[in-house]
C-alpha cells in the first residue's frame, strides 16, 4: 500500500480465494493499492477516506452473545447513537451508544434468539440516518443429521438398491420431516461444491454475486474457516433491508402482494396511438384444458385494469373478451405475466470444471466401436494443463470414410446446436402484452428482438447476423429450394426460429469451402397448415398454471433386462417427499442402471421450525 507520495504504508496479501483484510489509518490524499500477481504488477487506487464516521469490528463470539468494538471519529463522540441487531428483517436486538471521549466503544449483543444466518448491525444517530452497516455470520449448530446406510458397498447392473434413512437432532432425538433425496450414478457426475439447502438459506442468498466453493465455510469451524467467511461478508454483503422503511420514516411500495391462488391480472386498452384504458367494461373469461372448462367475468377499474384468481393445474386454453353495454368491443387486452429475471452470463468460474472432480469413466467396449487399450506413455502430452493429468487411457476408434452429411431432421437436434431459440407462440404474446408493435414477417421480428440481426429488406436482402451474411433454412430445405418465398411465410405459422453460430454449420446444406462465416437461421413452420389467428374482438392464449406432479422415472427390473437393453441414467432416483416416520426412519428402493457401481447420495430437509439437515 502506497501513500500519494509513493511511501509504501504496509505489505499484506490475500488471506483465501483472492480475499484479504488491510487495516491502517489514513491521511491526507490518495492511496494505491499495489498487487503482484504472476509476475505482473497492477495498481487500484483506493477510494477516498470519509473525514467523519464510524466503523464495526466483531471482537468476540460465544453461542450466547457477540461483542462489537464501535470505532467513532471526533464529531461523533458526543451525540448518542443506536445500533440495532436484525437478521431477515426483524430487529432482535437495540443497544445505546452514549456520548463520552472514548474513540472504541464496546457493545454485546445477546444471539441465543436469533436465528443462524447472516445478520445485520446497524449504527444510526437520532436523526435516523444510517452512519455504519455490518453483516455477520450466526451459526448455532442445530442442524440436524442424516444418515443414509447403502445396503451394499458395490453393486452390479439392474440390480435393486436398499437404503435405510435416519433422521436425529443434534441431542441425538428422532426427527419426523420429510427429506428430498437423490441418488446419482458416481461415476458420471462430479462432486457438488455449489451449495445445498444450508448454504443456500443461510448465506448464499443472503449475499450478491457468484460464491466460489460455498461449501468451504461449513466444513468445519476452525478461526481461519470463520476469518474466510467474514472476508466474504464484508466483500460481498449488501443490505437488503433498508433501516428507514423499516421505522416507517420512508415509504415502503409493495412491488407484488402474496399470492394465494393463481391470479391472472392484465389491462383493457383503446386501439389507438394514444394509450387509453377501457373503464368499467366487462371482461369474460373461459378456459379450456385436462377436458375441463372454466368460465368467470370481472369489471375493469378506472384504470383499465382487471384481475381474476382461481386455482388450476397445468397449461390451458385461455380466451379473453371484453363487452360494453352488453356488446363486444375490440379491445387490446394485455396480460402482466411476464415478469422473470433478465438472463445472467455465467462467469468464467462458473464454467469451469475442478481439476479434482474430473472422473475418468470405463467405456464398455461392446456398447461402442470404440476399441480398449492401455495408455502408451507420453502419447497425450499435447493434451494442455491439469487435463493431461486426467487421461488415463486412449481408444482407437475405427476408420470410416464420410459419405454424406447429415443435416438436422428433429428440431431438438437444431436447439442442441442453437445460440438463440425463438418458440413464436411465447414469444408473440410476449411482445403483445409488453405492447410492442406486431411484427409483420420474419425479418421484422428478428430485428425487434435480436439486436444483432441486420436487415434493410426491400432495398436489400442480404441480412447479416453479427456482421456475418445468413443462410436462412425452411423446414429443413434451403430457402431458395422451399416452395414458398421467405417474404411469403406467414408469421402466424412459424412455430420455431433458431440461430446456429457454429464454424461451418451451414455445411449440412450447402457445399462450399468458403462458409465458415455464414450463419445458419433455421425456420420451423407448422406442417398442418395451423395458423395462430385470434377471432375478432377475442384474445386467445395460453395460461399456466401449476406444475403438474410428475413421477420420477424408475424402470424395475424385478424380472431382469430385456436381452440388449441399455440404461444409462445419470440420477438413479429422485424423490422430493420421502417422509420419516416417529422415529426418524424411512426406506426406499429402486434399480440401478447398466453401469453404475458406486453412488452419491444427496439428502436434505427443512423442518417447519426451520432446521436444516444436510447429509
Amino acid at each position: 500500500l502506497y501513500n500519494e507520495s509513493g511511501q509504501e504504508i504496509c505489505r499484506f496479501s490475500t488471506f483465501h480465494d483472492g480475499m484479504g483484510l488491510i487495516e491502517y489509518t489514513p491521511g491526507g490524499g490518495a492511496y494505491t493499492a499495489e498487487f503482484d500477481v504472476g509476475g505482473k504488477t497492477y495498481k487500484f487506487p483506493l477510494p477516498s477516506a470519509e473525514s467523519e464516521g464510524c466503523h464495526i469490528k466483531p471482537e468476540l463470539f460465544s453461542g450466547e452473545s457477540i461483542r462489537m468494538s464501535i470505532f467513532r471519529s471526533a464529531s461523533l463522540k458526543h451525540i448518542p447513537l443506536k445500533i440495532t441487531l436484525s437478521c431477515r428483517g426483524q430487529v432482535y436486538s437495540v443497544a445505546d451508544v452514549l456520548p463520552s471521549e472514548l474513540e472504541e466503544v464496546f457493545v454485546f449483543f445477546p444471539v441465543k434468539d436469533v436465528p443462524s444466518g447472516v445478520s445485520q448491525i446497524t449504527v444510526f444517530n437520532a436523526g435516523g440516518e444510517v452512519l455504519c452497516e455490518r453483516l455477520v455470520f450466526i451459526d448455532h449448530r442445530e442442524h440436524l443429521k442424516i444418515q443414509v446406510k447403502q445396503d451394499k458397498n458395490s453393486y452390479r447392473p439392474f440390480r435393486k438398491i436398499n437404503l435405510d434413512i435416519d433422521v436425529k437432532d443434534r441431542d441425538g432425538a428422532p426427527v419426523s420431516t420429510v427429506l428430498s433425496l437423490a441418488v446419482r450414478d458416481a461415476e458420471q457426475g462430479v462432486a457438488n461444491r455449489g451449495g445445498d439447502a444450508r448454504t443456500y438459506l443461510l448465506l448464499s442468498s443472503e449475499l450478491r454475486g457468484y460464491i466460489h466453493d460455498v461449501a468451504y465455510y461449513f466444513e468445519d469451524d476452525s478461526v481461519e474457516r470463520k476469518e474466510a467467511l467474514d472476508l466474504l461478508l464484508m466483500t460481498q454483503g449488501w443490505s437488503r433491508y433498508v433501516l428507514k422503511q423499516m421505522a416507517g420514516l420512508e415509504p415502503f411500495e409493495i412491488r407484488q402482494p402474496a399470492e394465494e391462488n393463481v391470479s391472472m391480472d392484465g389491462v383493457v386498452l383503446e386501439y389507438s396511438r394514444k394509450v387509453k384504458p377501457v373503464k368499467h367494461a366487462d371482461v369474460q373469461m373461459w378456459m379450456l384444458g385436462n377436458g375441463e372448462s372454466y368460465r368467470e367475468q370481472c369489471t375493469t377499474d378506472e384504470s383499465g385494469n382487471f384481475v381474476f384468481a382461481f386455482d388450476f393445474w397445468g397449461t390451458w386454453q385461455l380466451s379473453l373478451q371484453v363487452k360494453e353495454k352488453g356488446q363486444p368491443k375490440n379491445c387490446d387486452i394485455r396480460l402482466n405475466r411476464f415478469f422473470g429475471p433478465k438472463p445472467r452470463p455465467l462467469s468464467y468460474y462458473e464454467q469451469q470444471l475442478p481439476h479434482e472432480n474430473l472422473i475418468n469413466r470405463a467405456i464398455n467396449a461392446t456398447d461402442t466401436i470404440a476399441e480398449f487399450r492401455p495408455a502408451v506413455e507420453g502419447e497425450n502430452d499435447h493434451f494442455k494443463g491439469e487435463l493431461a493429468k486426467d487421461v488415463a487411457r486412449s481408444y482407437d476408434l475405427k476408420e470410416v470414410k464420410v459419405k454424406g452429411r447429415k443435416s438436422y431432421r428433429m428440431e431438438d437436434e437444431g436447439l442442441m446446436h442453437a445460440s438463440v431459440a425463438y418458440y413464436l407462440d411465447d414469444e408473440l404474446d410476449r411482445m403483445k402484452d409488453q405492447g410492442k408493435d406486431n411484427a409483420t414477417d420474419l425479418f421484422e421480428f428478428l430485428a425487434q428482438n435480436n439486436p444483432y440481426y441486420h436487415t434493410e429488406r426491400p432495398i436489400d436482402t442480404t441480412d447479416r447476423y453479427k456482421t456475418r451474411p445468413i443462410l436462412y433454412v425452411v423446414n429443413n430445405v434451403v430457402s431458395y429450394e422451399y416452395t414458398i418465398p421467405l417474404e411469403e411465410i406467414v408469421l402466424d405459422r412459424v412455430k420455431l426460429i433458431t440461430i446456429d453460430e457454429r464454424p461451418g454449420a451451414a455445411c449440412q446444406y450447402i457445399h462450399c469451402m468458403d462458409i465458415r462465416d455464414i450463419d445458419l437461421v433455421v425456420i420451423h413452420i407448422y406442417t398442418d397448415n395451423r395458423l395462430r389467428v385470434s377471432p375478432k374482438g377475442i384474445r386467445t392464449t395460453k395460461m399456466d398454471g401449476y406444475t403438474l406432479v410428475k413421477e420420477f422415472y424408475q424402470p424395475r427390473y424385478a424380472r431382469g433386462p430385456l436381452p440388449g437393453e441399455t440404461d444409462y441414467r445419470r440420477t438413479l432416483y429422485w424423490n422430493p417427499n420421502v417422509r420419516t416416520d416417529s422415529l426418524g426412519r424411512a426406506q426406499v428402493d429402486f434399480y440401478n442402471n447398466g453401469t453404475c457401481r458406486q453412488i452419491n447420495i444427496s439428502a436434505e430437509t427443512v423442518t417447519p421450525d426451520g432446521r436444516i439437515g444436510v447429509n
